[in-house]
């Protein structure tokens, strides 16, 4: 019989498992970076040899999806944009996000 502790261990593994294949995708592509809008490639560079990059912030965010709506958006070119192809699904700040609170019962 599985008891509470036993549940939150398992779901504790099947999520960082998750995780980590989902990071594991995101390292694939040019701008695999969830926090700033570094190419793949100078990511292996040392950062004293790395161009300057922008922080992915949602004012960032919503500035590159209006450049990839006005520039016709195709998916095939949504590289040049960042991939960002759609509008934020929830548009609250990062400075509002308890991050403690969310990451705590994962790891």
């Amino acid at each position: 019989m599985l008891v509470v502790s036993d549940v939150q261990m398992h779901l504790n593994i099947i999520i960082n498992v998750l995780l980590n294949y989902i990071l594991q995708l995101m390292s694939i592509g040019r701008h695999s970076c969830l926090w700033c809008t570094i190419i793949a490639l100078e990511m292996k560079l040392p950062r004293d040899e790395r161009s300057p990059t922008i922080l992915r912030t949602l004012k960032n965010l919503r500035k590159q999806h209006q450049k990839f709506l006005d520039a016709g958006g195709d998916t095939k070119e949504a590289k040049n944009y960042f991939n960002v192809i759609h509008q934020a699904i929830f548009d609250i700040p990062i400075e509002q996000v308890n991050k403690r609170k969310i990451f705590s019962n994962i790891f």
